[in-house]
C-alpha cells in the first residue's frame, strides 16, 4: 500500500446555506428562462395555429362558393337535359334516349366536371339538332309544304310522389313524479360546507334556509338552488385552475433542473409532451431528487475550487478527477501524488515514490520519503487553511506514515503513460516530455 492520508469533510452551515441560496437563484432564473422560452414558443405555436384556421376558413369558404357554382351550373344543365329528353320522347330514339340518361348521371356524380358535362350537352343538342333539321327537309320533300310549323316542346310538370304520413301522436309519460326540491337543496349544502374556499358563505345561506318557516323553506330553496350550485362550479374551476398552474410549475422546475444538470444541454421542450400526463406527485418527487443532485454538484464543485486555490497557494498543482489523464501527477522528481474522494465527501491523498534503473536504492528510497512527508505536512496545513478560510471541516485524519518500509516506489518509466508529465518545481509547472 502507499502511503496516503484519508479524512472525510462537512461544510459548516453558514457556508452550506451560503450554497443552498446560489443554487436557489440559480434554479429560479433557469426556471424564468424557462418560461420565456416556452411562452415565446406558445406565442408561436398559438399565431401557426391562428393561420392555420384562417387559412382553412378561407379555403372553406372557396371551396363553398365553388360548390355553390358548381351547383348552379349543374341545376342549369339539369333543366337543359330534362327539357332535351322530353323533346326526345316524342320522337323516340333509343340511342338518344339512352346517351341523355348517360348525362344524367354523369351530372350526379360530383367527380365529373361540369365542363365535361356541359361539352357532351353541347354535341348531343347539336346532334339532335341536325338529325331534326335533316328529318323536317325529308317531310318537306315528301309534303311539298310551303309553310312550316314547329312543335314545342314544353317540360311537363314534375310530379311529386311519395307519401303523406301523418304524426303519429306522441305518447307523453302522463306520471310526474314530484320532486323534493327542500332535499336536493339540503344534500348540496352538505357537500358544499366540505369545502373551505365557500364555507362561510354556504353556512349563511343554510342559516338563512332554516330560519325559515317549514313552508316557507321549498320557495327560499328554489330561489338558492342556482346562486348554491354556481357557488360550487366556480370552486371547482378555480381548483382546477390551480391544479394546472400548479403542474405548469413542476414541469417548468423540473425541465429546468435537467438543463442545470445537463449543463444547458436540453433545450428539448418535446419532453413536455411526455410528462404531461405525470401525476404531480410523482414529478415533485422526481424534482426533489434532481434539486437534492444539483445541491450535491455544488457542494463538490465549491469543494474542488477552495482546494484548488490552497494547494496552488502552497505550490502543489491540482488536478481535477474527471479531467486527469494519469492517476498520478508528479509533484517533484521524486515523488507522484494523487487527489481524489471528492465525489464521496473525502480528501484522499496518495503518494508513491520514483526510482530510477533496476530496483530502488536505498538513497530513492529516502528522498522519497523525505518529499512524502513534505507533502502529508503540507495536507495537514491545507485542511487547517480550508476549514478557517472555506468553512470545510475534516473528520479525524487518518494517515499512513510513509517510510522506507511502507512507501511504493515505481520505476521512472512506468510512471510515464507516453503524455505529458507535468513537475511542480519553483512555484511554477514545467511541461516535459
Amino acid at each position: 500500500m502507499s502511503s496516503y492520508m484519508e479524512s472525510a469533510y462537512t461544510i459548516e452551515h453558514r457556508r452550506l446555506q451560503t450554497i443552498v441560496t446560489k443554487c436557489e437563484r440559480e434554479l429560479n432564473s433557469a426556471i424564468s428562462l424557462l418560461n420565456e422560452k416556452r411562452y415565446s414558443l406558445k406565442k408561436e405555436q398559438d399565431k401557426f395555429q391562428e393561420n392555420l384556421q384562417n387559412g382553412q376558413a378561407v379555403s372553406q369558404n372557396i371551396e363553398a362558393e365553388l360548390m355553390e357554382q358548381d351547383q348552379i351550373v349543374r341545376q342549369e344543365l339539369r333543366n337543359r337535359v330534362e327539357q332535351l329528353y322530353l323533346s326526345c320522347q316524342e320522337c323516340p330514339e333509343t340511342e338518344m334516349l339512352t346517351h341523355i340518361e348517360l348525362i344524367k348521371e354523369y351530372l350526379q356524380d360530383k367527380n365529373v366536371k361540369v365542363s365535361i358535362i356541359e361539352s357532351i350537352l353541347n354535341q348531343t343538342e347539336e346532334r339532335i339538332v341536325k338529325e331534326r333539321i335533316q328529318e323536317k327537309n325529308k317531310q318537306n320533300r315528301l309534303l311539298e309544304y310551303d309553310t312550316y310549323s314547329y312543335r314545342t316542346f314544353e317540360m311537363k310538370p314534375k310530379r311529386k310522389k311519395g307519401v303523406n304520413l301523418c304524426e303519429t301522436d306522441k305518447i307523453v309519460d302522463k306520471k310526474n313524479n314530484s320532486v323534493n326540491i327542500k332535499n336536493i337543496f339540503e344534500d348540496k349544502l352538505d357537500k358544499a360546507k366540505k369545502i373551505n374556499q365557500i364555507k362561510g358563505e354556504i353556512e349563511k345561506i343554510e342559516r338563512k334556509y332554516y330560519e325559515k318557516p317549514e313552508f316557507a323553506r321549498e320557495l327560499y330553496a328554489t330561489q338558492k338552488l342556482n346562486d348554491l350550485e354556481k357557488l360550487i362550479q366556480n370552486q371547482q374551476k378555480e381548483k382546477s385552475s390551480e391544479k394546472r398552474n400548479r403542474h405548469e410549475k413542476n414541469i417548468s422546475k423540473y425541465l429546468a433542473l435537467k438543463g442545470l444538470l445537463a449543463k444547458g444541454k436540453s433545450d428539448n421542450f418535446n419532453i413536455v409532451e411526455e410528462i404531461d400526463n405525470i401525476s404531480d406527485a410523482a414529478l415533485e418527487l422526481q424534482c426533489k431528487k434532481l434539486e437534492a443532485r444539483f445541491i450535491e454538484i455544488k457542494k463538490r464543485e465549491y469543494v474542488s475550487s477552495a482546494l484548488k486555490k490552497v494547494m496552488e497557494k502552497h505550490g502543489i498543482p491540482f488536478f481535477d478527477e474527471k479531467h486527469m489523464r494519469e492517476k498520478y501527477k508528479q509533484y517533484d522528481e521524486n515523488i507522484d501524488f494523487n487527489v481524489s474522494g471528492l465525489t464521496q465527501n473525502k480528501l484522499v491523498v496518495e503518494v508513491e515514490g520514483k526510482y530510477t534503473g533496476n530496483s530502488p536504492t536505498l538513497n530513492e528510497k529516502r528522498k522519497s520519503v523525505l518529499s512524502a512527508r513534505k507533502v502529508c505536512g503540507i495536507f495537514k496545513e491545507i485542511h487547517e487553511e480550508l476549514k478557517k478560510d472555506y468553512g470545510i471541516v475534516f473528520d479525524d485524519i487518518n494517515v499512513i506514515e510513509p517510510s522506507e518500509q511502507t512507501i511504493i516506489m515505481k520505476p521512472i518509466s512506468d510512471t510515464k503513460s507516453g503524455n505529458n508529465s507535468y513537475m511542480y518545481d519553483k512555484q511554477k509547472l514545467i511541461q516535459h516530455e
